[in-house]
């Protein structure tokens, strides 16, 4: 066999007959002429093409078939999936462009993660799309759809072909777009709804095996069947979105996806998170997702990425590997720690002396926040991905991944050279902190600036365990200010952002920290007992959060939270006039 390396080279030294010979009907002469062009050409243009394009001729051409006539995918709104290629015969056919990222460490920015995927598997064949709407919503690409159905087909000789009802509680046959039905009916196809468990009797005489967006499950014995059916020939189209599974089935991690259980066999992976991207003019939302639309398959030369673990890397053996890196400018750097991953920029890694201190101080975070809402994660545990990008409104945003703009990255170096790596950065623990209130459901949530409170509130708790400095301009005093003013403006706690942190901090003095133990404690029973109260149904949320934080101190705050103005009850006073009041102030 022709080593990759090579593979475009040979196919430049053969005749133009020769490759005008293998060509197929269904390519358009336009393609053909795009190719005559690039021959005529000298070899020594596409060196650094031929090292970044290890695409086999046969690769190129089911490339080429699958994507003809197609130039984007469908509605712009659509949340994809990445769809991770782990093996060298998986072809990508579409990708989102260099802006686009995911929550996994596996794509950053210019790492072109794929939404559509295609292999010549054994003697079988398979595509795997990053969205249920390529083959049910009208919008999506009528082309692409007949590209795909035809090309799977093979000339649909059983004129069978068999919908996967069985884990998917949606979806049948009825759901398919007008242009699949409309194919499959030209060639005279008999649609089954599969709704037992497959066998291999069942896949005998199928032409195309389709699963679309399950929702349960699969065993062993399914993947076998399944498996085996494409391996001795058959053809399996597979549609999957990982973030809508993983929020259906929290108790699941994404590696039990249905499609993921396949892709062990198969080669590939559907990541747990959508494709975003940053806003072109740095004005809009943080984030977007990012739209899909055609570019040449030798286009695609995504960043290289060096990775690295806490639990196999010492401080000097990374900054080490970066240093001696021949490609170090062109690679992106992923560290990886027990409850955090951190993925930046060669300059970043170039100056941070102590990566393994710096993450082992955001593990340690995290555990603090962790053992303060009583064992509560968020994203069901997930490891949290800190990532730079280039552009956003904001200079950090929570999530996962969370985002941090690129000018940030002097900011977070500054705060670590002057704490000797013992202050991860404050901004970062703000960061997680939302996270943290993510996890614990918006409980104790009741406006955008107190949002931001409780963010600032647990980076406050972390500096204070970990005996670092922390960041409090005027927080108590402007609370004190506008406890001993009598005002009643719970509008302006709601969203000026240093006004709740600082009656939060002046009741932490007062009483300990203990106190917010035992709040998040009885919050987390209520998360676990997946007793949610809805976002905007403040004045429940603030009758709870008064009655537990009393309980809590063993003393009564609601005159002082409804001195301040809080919707607070008189039935809520009610049921705590057994304590003594609070003394604040």
């Amino acid at each position: 066999m022709v080593p990759p390396d090579m593979q475009i080279a040979v196919l430049l030294s053969r005749t133009t007959w020769e490759i005008w010979d293998t060509m197929t009907t269904s390519e358009s002469k336009s393609t053909i002429f795009v190719r005559l062009i690039i021959l005529s050409l000298p070899l020594t243009a596409f060196s650094s093409l031929s090292r970044a394009q290890p695409y086999s001729e046969k690769q190129l051409h089911v490339f080429n078939v699958l994507t003809k006539g197609v130039h984007s995918l469908g509605s712009e709104n659509w949340r994809f999936t990445a769809i991770a290629p782990l093996t060298a015969d998986i072809i990508p056919l579409f990708w989102g462009n260099h802006k686009a990222y995911t929550g996994d460490s596996r794509w950053p920015q210019k790492s072109y993660p794929p939404v559509a995927i295609a292999s010549e598997y054994q003697k079988g064949r398979f595509v795997a799309l990053g969205h249920d709407g390529l083959l049910v919503d009208p919008s999506a690409n009528k082309d692409f759809i007949g590209n795909i159905l035809n090309w799977l087909g093979n000339g649909y000789q059983h004129r069978n072909v068999t919908i996967y009802a069985h884990i998917s509680n949606w979806f049948s046959k009825d759901r398919l777009c007008a242009k699949a039905k409309e194919v499959l009916a030209s060639r005279g196809v008999e649609i089954i709804e599969l709704r037992a468990q497959v066998t291999d009797e069942d896949l005998k005489e199928c032409d195309l095996f389709i699963i679309v967006r399950p929702s349960q499950t699969i065993d062993q014995n399914e993947i076998r069947s399944i498996a085996s059916y494409v391996e001795q020939g058959g053809s399996l189209l597979m549609t999957g979105i990982g973030w809508y599974w993983e929020d259906q089935h929290r108790s699941h991690d994404i590696r039990v996806f249905p499609l993921n259980r396949l892709g062990e066999h198969l080669g590939f992976e559907y990541s747990r998170t959508s494709i975003d991207k940053t806003p072109r003019d740095n004005k809009t939302e943080t984030r977007r997702y990012s739209p899909i639309r055609f570019q040449p398959l030798y286009a695609r030369k995504p960043v290289q990425l060096e990775k690295y673990s806490l639990k196999e890397h010492s401080n000097h053996s990374i900054t080490q590997s970066i240093t001696q890196n021949k490609n170090k400018y062109k690679c992106h750097y992923v560290v990886e720690g027990e409850n955090v991953i951190v993925s930046m920029p060669y300059r970043f890694f170039a100056k941070c002396k102590k990566p393994v201190d710096f993450i082992r101080q955001l593990d340690a975070v995290y555990d603090l926040y962790v053992d303060l809402t009583d064992g509560i994660k968020p994203f069901c545990g997930s490891k949290i991905v800190i990532l730079n990008i280039d552009n956003m409104n904001y200079h950090m945003s929570s999530g996962n991944p969370i985002l941090s703009r690129q000018d940030r990255i002097e900011y977070i170096l500054g705060e670590l050279d002057r704490s000797d790596y013992k202050n991860p950065s404050w901004g970062l623990m703000h960061e997680l902190g939302h996270d943290f209130i993510i996890g614990m459901e918006h409980y104790f949530i009741f406006g955008h600036g107190d949002n931001e409170s409780w963010a600032e509130f647990f980076a406050l708790y972390g500096c204070h365990v970990l005996g670092l400095e922390h960041k409090e301009p005027t927080w108590k005093e402007i609370a004190k200010r506008y406890h001993e003013s009598g005002k009643h403006d719970f509008e302006r706690i709601k969203n000026e952002k240093w006004l709740m942190i600082g009656l939060l901090h002046h009741i932490s003095d007062q009483y300990g920290w203990d106190v917010y133990r035992k709040l998040f404690k009885r919050y987390a029973e209520l998360v676990r007992e997946n007793d949610y109260l809805e976002f905007n149904e403040t004045e429940r949320k603030v009758r709870l959060f008064v009655k537990e934080l009393s309980l809590a101190a063993g003393v009564n705050f609601y005159p002082y939270f409804d001195r301040w103005g809080f919707p607070v009850s008189q039935s809520t006073n009610n049921e705590l006039k057994h304590l003594p009041k609070a003394a604040l102030f």
